[in-house]
């Protein structure tokens, strides 16, 4: 039989002898219940899953899957080198390269372990800069030749004449120099661009006017009146020279 107890005034529970009771403990005050047992276990799944990572990095410093896929990816490429043998570069139309610069270059691009795609890009500006190095002179060239056929064409004395100097030109060339050698004169002219200049085609106007056959007609009006009559008697080489003499009257 249990011991009775009862509670005073004060709330406390004492013994039928008059002394505090010890307080009685349950089931749930001692031994977890099933329930109590799971939410712990799934407290400390949930700590095991929090942890820090490996890495040591900061919550708002990790990088998602993806991201770090693609970084893996990125520093995949940027690792990859020389070949064993690079392929044949690529070049413009109309470009050819040099075996022996070909062969020189593939060699310093294996020293600076460089991949076919980053040989490439510089072969891409070697060509580029060597043609337009090229090219620079024959354009300067082109450039002076028609600053040249401008003035002429501008010029008031020579600009509104030019279809007559040419003329003019072809007859002196083809009549004094034969066929031949005018037909060099011509070659060297259109070699050099000097016949575009204005001070050429001004000294060949002049010559061709001194050397080339006027192309008007000259008609006469009728006999001199100085002339021999019919059945006169002749006069002296003195009296045909000086018809206005004294002695011839």
């Amino acid at each position: 039989m249990a011991d009775e107890t009862t509670v005073d005034t004060a709330g406390v529970t004492r013994t039928a002898t008059g002394e505090i009771a010890e307080p009685v403990r349950t089931r749930s005050d001692s031994t977890p219940t099933q329930s109590q047992q799971s939410q712990t276990n799934t407290k400390t799944e949930d700590k095991t899953e929090a942890k820090a990572p490996a890495d040591g990095k900061s919550l708002l410093n990790q990088q998602d899957g993806k991201d770090d896929k693609a970084g893996d990816k990125k520093d995949d490429k940027a690792a990859v080198g020389a070949p064993e043998a690079y392929t044949d570069f690529k070049v413009p139309e109309g470009f050819t390269l040099d075996s022996e610069v070909a062969k020189r270059a593939g060699g310093l691009f294996k020293e600076l372990n460089l991949s076919q795609e980053g040989a490439q890009k510089l072969i891409d500006l070697y060509t580029a800069e060597t043609k337009a190095a090229f090219e620079a002179p024959f354009n300067a060239y082109q450039d002076m030749r028609k600053e040249w056929r401008d003035k002429v064409s501008g010029d008031r004395e020579m600009g509104h004449r030019l279809p007559e100097i040419k003329t003019n030109v072809t007859q002196m060339l083809n009549t004094h120099l034969g066929p031949v050698l005018a037909d060099q004169f011509r070659e060297a002219m259109d070699l050099t661009g000097v016949g575009d200049h204005p001070a050429f085609v001004r000294a060949f106007d002049i010559l061709s006017s001194l050397l080339v056959e006027p192309r008007s007609h000259v008609a006469g009006s009728r006999p001199s009146p100085f002339g021999q009559a019919r059945n006169a008697e002749p006069i002296s080489a003195a009296a045909a020279m000086y018809p206005h003499l004294p002695s011839r009257s």
